[in-house]
């Protein structure tokens, strides 16, 4: 359990932010810092949130990681990469596969334009030589570069390099250690006559890169590609491979995953007469698969421009542009799908995802990791730039609202927005904003599954102890879902949730299989989901969430279900299954999800942690008293037992006057029971004792005192004159009780106990000894070691001609 807490805390990185979620309406600020900021770019951070690249009119580089629910985890305003001298400009990134980032930028502290890039881990620190590694920084002119990861924690950056006259392709592999891997500066991509421009890249299944680009050699854009392998080593050579060559115009080639180790892309195409859009897919060897020229994708007599692709996740992709077909002036947003084949599986020429009689431009597209994609684009629709997103199905139906999901629109414009999917059918988006006036701020808006802005969960403001008891109970408030309001209403009920390990995940349905999903079954009576969608609060059966966060998997145990009355905040005391102590102040986690009145929409919230507290000590020891023992001499302390339920034991000390302090240093016992021997007392030692009871949450009670002139049976130990059997101490006494007898001479003894009907119960002693005093613990068990009941009891000694009995009561 608490490997499970603490794995919690440490991969949703709840630790060096505030509980409270972020998202507010038209966006979060990234950037504080007085300057204009621009041309953000982002990958995703492997937990639902993203990393945003940027450059500043410093000439700095700068990046932040946000998470899921809106909060920045980095330094406010962004982690400096490299704030060396001269300029820096063009910030790219690429996931480091760590949950940290790679990031290039062209820089120009040589005089020259170079390219270098640094690694920021996962909390945000720079990995590699201060203010980045070089690597290009030939005497030419390196820019217009594209970045990419290399599968090994690495990053693969090609970049428009003149060393040679007109501007070619150049690439170099960076390890993960941040040590260039081929050759000084770059090894050629492409070298052929003229300039090659507008670089993009894609990673191969097998290692290294697919690279194309617009390619100047026969005097008009065309498309060329080349595939790299993870040496640097060209599949064409350098001269690359043609894609599309007419006597027209190509450009703007963006790349996608066909799922099978290759690539589709797509591009502009003039050789119409208007620019339509043709797409090409390539194997992992760079081979073409479909017609010479590329498949035409979109042919209407209007112009498309701007290709964005992304993989449909089933070996094909979905296509969108920008779009004129209805006349000049007036562009809209389409998209087609095509599968395997090519073959185009949506409307002929494509479906309109958002028409409007206003300037738009499309910026970004991301799969929703479902069959379908998520748009971003600026749109003019209220007179200046703002940002709105649309998602699409895989059958060509858009999700959210007709004319797109409103991202940002405030005053004064938004550009360049950049995409990186949330891991759950939505995405996050960051852009450059001129809402404050005369400079650019960099700001970021997560559009959730549904199409709301953010993420409308509930968030947990607090997890108190439940004050003035035994433990065992938290109180759990939670700020309500902005949803649940009482003209909306959408909100049914909350589920609170409390994590459990793997370990208690499966004694809790035995049988189930490691990391099972779609889970509808029960076993042992629980229940287990990975869908919250799926739950049903009639449910009377125990519910088992599985999460999967990243890499990691994550057990939920629903501990209660609040209707909602459309309140701004809720409360609910719930169980624990353990209680933090002086010794372990470990925290349980908990999240709360908010379900909406329509089947399938759920929010749940931040996790965060609570304790409980047992705020209540035992109540003193009672019937404290001490009688001198004889063999072994020493003297033996009884008392009656407490009654609390969370009882752990008792705490003896020891001192040398009445008004002696307890502490560690004078604490000579810790007894279970009620019965302790001290071997060291004496008559002229004079001790006192301070008896406490502790249960099992470290709480003490207040102190019995036991004197010297409280001690029974102050005599000098010798030989009886007669044989004798005392009365038991204590009497009544529950576990354990001390009986006393003595020896004239030596005899066959033998003490026995019965019980009220006359049974034998155990027998104590059945042996010769010699005279002397003697004493016998009897710990409340019959001859088989079971406890007996409370009741009348009687002890009988017979030695030699001498017995007696006597009667004694354990109280349980």
């Amino acid at each position: 359990m608490r490997f499970a807490v603490l794995s919690i805390a440490a991969v949703l990185a709840l630790s060096p932010v505030s509980a409270a979620a972020q998202w507010v309406e038209n966006g979060v600020q990234l950037t504080t810092t007085g300057v204009s900021d621009w041309a953000p770019k982002t990958v995703s951070d492997g937990a639902g949130g993203a990393i945003v690249a940027w450059y500043d009119d410093n000439y700095d580089i700068l990046v932040q990681r946000i998470d899921p629910y809106g909060r920045a985890l980095w330094t406010p305003g962004g982690v400096p990469v490299c704030t060396a001298s001269n300029g820096r400009w063009e910030a790219r990134i690429a996931s480091d596969g760590a949950g940290g980032a790679i990031v290039a930028w062209k820089d120009y502290r040589s005089g020259n334009f170079d390219i270098y890039a640094q690694r920021v881990n996962a909390s945000g620190t720079p990995q590699w030589t201060a203010d980045g590694v070089a690597i290009c920084t030939h005497s030419a002119t390196q820019r217009f570069h594209s970045v990419a990861p290399d599968g090994a924690g690495g990053a693969i950056v090609a970049w428009q390099d003149n060393r040679n006259g007109d501007y070619d392709v150049y690439a170099q592999r960076v390890n993960a250690n941040g040590v260039p891997q081929w050759t000084a500066n770059g090894v050629p991509v492409c070298v052929a006559a003229w300039d090659q421009f507008e670089i993009q890249m894609l990673p191969r299944n097998a290692g290294g890169v697919f690279v194309t680009w617009s390619d100047m050699r026969g005097g008009y854009p065309d498309i060329y590609y080349n595939v790299l392998d993870a040496g640097g080593s060209t599949a064409f050579g350098p001269s690359a491979n043609a894609l599309a060559t007419t006597a027209s115009s190509e450009g703007y080639a963006r790349m996608a995953p066909d799922g099978l180790g290759g690539a589709i892309v797509a591009w502009s195409d003039g050789s119409t007469g208007s620019e339509n859009i043709l797409a090409q897919r390539i194997n992992g060897d760079g081979a073409m698969l479909w017609a010479m020229g590329g498949i035409t994708v979109c042919a209407d007599p209007g112009e498309q421009r701007g290709a964005r692709i992304v993989s449909d996740g089933a070996y094909g992709a979905i296509i969108s542009w920008t779009d004129s077909r209805r006349g000049y002036g007036a562009y809209d947003i389409y998209a087609q799908r095509v599968n395997s084949s090519g073959a185009p599986l949506w409307t002929t020429d494509g479906v309109a995802v958002v028409v409007r009689d206003s300037g738009i431009d499309i910026s970004d597209v991301v799969s929703d990791g479902r069959g379908g994609a998520i748009l971003a684009w600026y749109d003019e629709r209220y007179g200046e730039a703002d940002i709105f997103c649309q998602r699409i199905d895989s059958y060509g139906g858009t999700y959210w609202i007709w004319g797109g999901a409103p991202v940002c629109v405030m005053d004064n414009a938004q550009y360049a927005s950049s995409l990186v999917g949330d891991g759950d059918a939505g995405a996050i988006v960051a852009w450059y904003d001129y809402r404050n006036g005369m400079y650019a701020d960099i700001y970021a808006q997560r559009i959730e599954r549904n199409g709301y802005w953010g993420y409308p969960s509930p968030t947990i403001a607090d997890i108190r102890d439940v004050p003035g008891d035994q433990g065992g109970l938290v109180d759990i408030a939670w700020d309500a879902s902005r949803l649940d309001d009482w003209y909306g209403q959408l909100i049914a009920f909350y589920t609170v949730w409390r994590a459990i390990d793997h370990e208690t995940a499966l004694a809790l349905a035995s049988g189930v299989p490691d990391g099972a999903a779609a889970l509808a079954f029960a076993a042992r009576g629980a229940l287990f989901i990975d869908d919250p969608s799926k739950f049903d609060p009639a449910s009377k059966a125990p519910v088992i969430r599985v999460e999967r966060t990243g890499a990691s998997t994550f057990y939920w145990k629903l501990v209660s279900t609040v209707y909602a009355y459309y309140l701004d905040a809720y409360s609910e005391t719930v169980a624990t299954l353990f209680d933090s102590t002086a010794v372990s102040d470990e925290h349980h986690y908990f999240q709360v999800i908010a379900h909406c009145t329509y089947q399938g929409q759920f929010w749940t919230s931040p996790p965060d942690s609570g304790c409980s507290v047992d705020n209540l000590a035992p109540v003193p020891p009672a019937g404290l008293a001490g009688a001198q023992e004889y063999s072994p001499a020493g003297l033996a302390l009884a008392w009656s037992p407490n009654t609390e339920a969370d009882l752990g034991g008792y705490a003896v000390y020891r001192g040398s006057s009445a008004d002696f302090v307890p502490s560690e240093a004078n604490r000579v016992a810790s007894p279970p029971d009620t019965l302790w021997f001290d071997g060291d007392w004496r008559w002229d030692s004079g001790y006192y004792y301070k008896l406490a009871a502790v249960d099992i949450h470290g709480n003490e009670s207040g102190f019995a005192l036991l004197a010297p002139e409280a001690i029974t049976d102050a005599e000098t130990p010798r030989s009886p004159e007669a044989a004798y059997l005392r009365q038991n101490f204590p009497n009544p006494f529950n576990p354990t009780t001390r009986i006393a007898y003595g020896l004239a001479s030596p005899s066959n003894v033998s003490l026995r106990i019965y019980d009220a009907s006359g049974r034998l119960v155990r027998a104590l002693v059945d042996e010769q000894r010699a005279a002397g005093n003697y004493s016998e613990l009897w710990d409340g068990r019959d001859s088989r070691g079971a406890a007996v009941a409370s009741g009348i009891y009687f002890y009988r000694l017979t030695a030699g001609s001498f017995t007696q009995t006597r009667k004694m009561a354990l109280l349980r």
